[in-house]
C-alpha cells in the first residue's frame, strides 16, 4: 500500500481584506497515497497553533478548509503547513500555505507644499489618499513640527508657519481594522518670500479618441495649484510648434482650461502625439508644465478600390479582393463582411473570395465590402457587378444574286456589341440552299 505523499501544491493565496468570513477550500487530489482514509492537521509553519481568526475544518463531510476573519489578522504574511496522515500506513506527509493579506495602499499621494513665513495654512488631504478596502481607516501624522496640527477626523491640516525658513518632512500612518498599515511622505517648505511657482498637482492621463468625433476635454480645476492663485494657460505641440487647426485651447476667465477636438476633419490621422500645457503665474513670471498624450484610433480606408465586375450569364465565376483593399491604421487584423449580394453568388469573408454562377437572366447589382478591426472600427466599399449583353442584330435585307461571281458587303452596324467589345464573323448555310446563315462573335470570352 503506497504511503501518503503531496500531489498538488496549494497555490500561494493573496486575499483582500474584509468584515466577512472567507472559506479556503483544499483541493480534494491535494494528498493521495494510504488507505484513502486521511486525517488532516493544520499549523503555523512554525509549528505553533493557529491564532483564533485563522480556523481548520477537517471532517468526514466537511474540508479540509481554512475559514479566515480577515477583519481581524495581526498581520498580512503568514504560512501554515497543513499535514495529511495515514493511520493504516503509518505514513503522512506535509505542505506549506503562503498568505498574503492585502492591507491599506495608497491612491493619491499628497504633493509637497510651499509656504510662506507667517502664512495660516490649512491642508486637507483627499478623500481617496488611501484606499481601505472597505474596513475603515485611522489615520495619523507623524513627525509635526508644533505650530502643525492634524485632525484625524477630518483628515485636515491647519496651523500657523513660524517667522523663520525650513523645510519639514511629515509622514502620514494609515491603521486599518485588521491592524496592517501602510504611510506616505511628504515635505512642507517655508519660504522668506512666496515664490509662486505653479506646481503640477493632477497629471492629465493619455487620451484615446476616434476620428469622426467631436471632443471636448475639461483639464481638472486643480490640475496646477499656485499659492498666488493667478496663472495663466497656453498649449502647443510637445515640440513647441503650434497646435493645428482642428485643436483648439481655451483659457478664459470664465471657462477652461479645456482643448476641442474636431476629429471629423480631414485632417485628422490616425496617429499618437503629445501637447504641452504650460502654467504661468501673472506675478512671478514662473511657469510649470506637463505633457498630455493623445491617440487617434482611424477606421480601416480602402487603399485599393476593387473595379466594376463584368461577368458572362451562365459561366461560373471566382475572384478575389485584393490582399491589400483595406488598411487598419492601427494595424489589426481586419474581418470581412459583403451585403448587397444575390442568392446565387457566395462570398468567403476568410480568403476575400466571391464565387457562383450568374443565371442567363441575372441583372446587374451593387456589392459593398465592410472591413471591422478588433475594437470595432470598420470602413467599407462599393463595387458594381454587370453582365455582358449578346451583340444586336440589324438583319440585313434579303439578296437576289444571279449565277456567276459576286461580292456583296455587310453594312457596317449589322452587328453591334453592346459591351464595346471587337467582333468576329462567321457565315453558314442556312436550312436550304438559297439561305445563308450570318453570326457575329465577341472576340474576347
Amino acid at each position: 500500500m503506497a504511503t501518503v505523499q503531496l500531489a498538488s501544491q496549494t497555490p500561494d493565496q493573496a486575499l483582500v481584506p474584509g468584515p466577512a468570513l472567507q472559506e479556503l477550500d483544499l483541493p480534494a487530489n491535494s494528498f493521495t497515497g494510504g488507505s484513502g482514509q486521511l486525517t488532516y492537521t493544520a499549523t503555523m509553519a512554525d509549528g505553533s497553533a493557529l491564532p483564533n481568526w485563522l480556523m481548520f475544518l477537517s471532517t468526514p463531510t466537511f474540508g479540509p478548509s481554512f475559514l479566515l476573519d480577515l477583519a481581524a489578522p495581526a498581520k498580512n504574511q503568514f504560512s501554515v503547513m497543513v499535514t495529511a496522515a495515514d493511520v493504516a500506513t503509518a505514513s503522512s506527509a506535509t505542505e506549506t500555505i503562503n498568505f498574503t493579506v492585502a492591507g491599506p495602499v495608497v491612491s493619491d499621494h499628497t504633493p509637497d507644499q510651499t509656504w510662506v513665513v507667517g502664512q495660516k495654512v490649512s491642508l486637507a488631504l483627499p478623500a481617496d489618499s488611501f484606499n481601505d478596502f472597505g474596513l475603515g481607516l485611522t489615520v495619523k501624522a507623524t513627525s509635526l513640527p508644533s505650530w502643525l496640527s492634524f485632525n484625524a477626523t477630518t483628515g485636515t491640516f491647519s496651523g500657523t508657519a513660524p517667522a523663520t525658513a525650513g523645510t519639514f518632512a511629515v509622514t502620514l500612518v494609515a491603521t486599518d481594522a485588521a491592524a496592517l498599515s501602510t504611510s506616505e511622505s511628504f515635505l512642507i517648505s517655508v519660504q522668506l518670500t512666496p515664490s509662486y511657482t505653479p506646481i503640477l498637482q493632477i497629471q492629465t492621463p493619455h487620451q484615446t479618441f476616434t476620428q469622426g468625433q467631436f471632443v471636448e476635454l475639461d483639464l481638472p480645476a486643480k490640475a496646477f495649484i499656485d499659492t498666488n492663485g493667478t496663472m495663466t494657460y497656453a498649449a502647443t505641440l510637445a515640440d513647441g510648434s503650434a497646435l493645428p487647426a482642428w485643436l483648439m485651447f481655451l483659457s478664459t476667465p470664465s471657462f477652461g482650461p479645456a482643448f476641442l477636438l474636431d476629429l471629423a476633419n480631414p485632417a485628422v490621422t490616425a496617429n499618437a502625439f503629445a501637447v504641452t500645457l504650460t502654467a504661468t503665474d501673472l506675478t512671478s513670471g514662473l511657469s510649470a508644465a506637463e505633457n498630455i498624450n493623445f491617440t487617434m484610433l482611424g477606421f480601416p480606408t480602402v487603399t485599393d478600390q476593387t473595379a466594376a465586375q463584368v461577368l458572362v450569364p451562365g459561366k461560373t465565376m471566382s475572384f478575389a479582393l485584393a490582399a491589400d483593399t483595406f488598411t487598419d491604421p492601427q494595424g489589426q487584423s481586419l474581418s470581412l463582411k459583403a451585403t448587397g449580394m444575390p442568392g446565387w453568388l457566395a462570398f468567403d469573408a476568410t480568403t476575400g473570395t466571391f464565387s457562383g454562377t450568374a443565371p442567363t437572366s441575372a441583372k446587374s447589382f451593387a456589392v459593398t465590402v465592410a472591413a471591422t478591426d478588433a475594437i470595432g472600427l470598420s470602413g467599407s466599399e462599393t463595387f458594381n457587378v454587370g453582365f455582358l449583353s449578346p451583340p444586336v442584330v440589324a438583319p440585313t435585307a434579303a439578296q437576289n444574286w444571279l449565277p456567276g461571281v459576286l461580292s456583296f458587303t455587310l453594312p457596317a452596324d449589322t452587328f453591334t456589341d453592346p459591351n464595346g467589345e471587337a467582333l468576329s464573323y462567321a457565315a453558314t448555310r442556312g436550312m436550304s440552299r438559297s439561305m445563308l446563315k450570318l453570326e457575329g462573335r465577341r472576340c474576347s470570352p
